[in-house]
């Protein structure tokens, strides 16, 4: 088993170290061997699984295409937006990787925190996909004991519900860090997701999509969990701290923040309504004052629930 770096100097010293930087306590099992080399590295493989920041998937997929053979299941496990566009990250890939079917690709989503997998800790996850035979092979590879993994149709649901869930995150951080208690918290979750899941089925993905693990489940791992950047960041931010700081001190990748901009390009483009997206949008690109944002969510119109 092959892992893809971009320089030769990063695959030494993955292989030497048997450590990569983002997840410094977890060792590489002996079966891996890092390398820069993708030619080598995919030529007699079944399957590449594509796991980077959605900025930098159109930059991989080149540098990637003349390197995949035909026949190769790809599975990609990016929970983002493209900046500008809001395109999922299948649709980046379709136009990148020109010589690929639609149903050649395949998204991994879920409630898929990683420190916690790394343990061996219990996780379920779903594998989505135009193509069935394409899904049920994926399927079989990343099934496991400790890691259940469910089969889906729903390729754009599953990969709207890992973006958009980022968005959620970051205003349930925000909560937390105003200390405005679990009720407050939930109401943020809740109404959350009828905002993800009224975009979702605008832009064709099916609702029990978002009330599944790629979207319900995926939304409370982040939402609660220690380990989410996303939840972190809004909670940085609810204290005081900039954009660019509150990103910073998450420690890694917070997609969110890209999410909630497409999710509110795409609701536009639908003629959806999403105020928790637009309201944090203010407090991200606007300078607009978390309490403020939140002030303006309460003072809405009285209305029915409904989705």
């Amino acid at each position: 088993m092959a892992l893809i770096c971009r320089t030769d100097d990063e695959a030494r010293e993955i292989n030497a170290t048997r450590h990569v930087a983002r997840a410094p306590s977890f060792e590489l099992p002996d079966a891996v061997r890092a390398t820069a080399r993708a030619p080598a590295a995919l030529a007699a493989a079944a399957a590449l699984v594509l796991a980077v920041p959605s900025r930098s998937v159109r930059e991989n997929a080149r540098a990637l295409r003349d390197a995949l053979p035909s026949g190769v299941t790809l599975v990609h496990a990016v929970k983002g937006l493209e900046h500008g566009s809001a395109k999922r990250v299948s649709e980046m890939l379709r136009e990148e990787l020109t010589a690929r079917s639609a149903g050649d690709l395949c998204v991994l989503s879920g409630p898929n925190l990683a420190p916690e997998i790394q343990q061996g800790l219990p996780a379920a996850t779903v594998i989505a996909g135009a193509g069935a035979a394409t899904v049920s092979r994926a399927q079989a590879l990343f099934h496991q004991p400790a890691f259940r993994v469910y089969a889906s149709g729903d390729l754009p649901g599953v990969e709207l519900a890992g973006s958009l869930k980022n968005v959620v995150a970051i205003a349930a951080g925000i909560a937390d860090g105003l200390g405005f208690g679990d009720n407050a918290k939930a109401g943020i979750i809740t109404r959350g997701l009828a905002e993800i899941t009224r975009l979702g089925i605008a832009a064709g993905a099916a609702a029990p999509t978002f009330s599944g693990l790629a979207g319900t489940g995926d939304v409370i791992a982040t939402c609660y969990s220690a380990h989410s950047r996303n939840r972190r960041t809004g909670e940085a931010i609810a204290r005081g701290a900039g954009v660019a700081e509150a990103v910073a001190s998450a420690g890694g990748e917070v997609e969110g923040i890209e999410a909630t901009a497409g999710a509110c390009t795409l609701a536009g483009r639908h003629g959806v309504d999403m105020p928790i997206a637009h309201a944090l949008r203010d407090v991200l690109f606007a300078g607009a004052h978390p309490l403020d944002a939140i002030r303006g969510l309460l003072e809405r119109e009285p209305t029915r629930e409904a989705r």
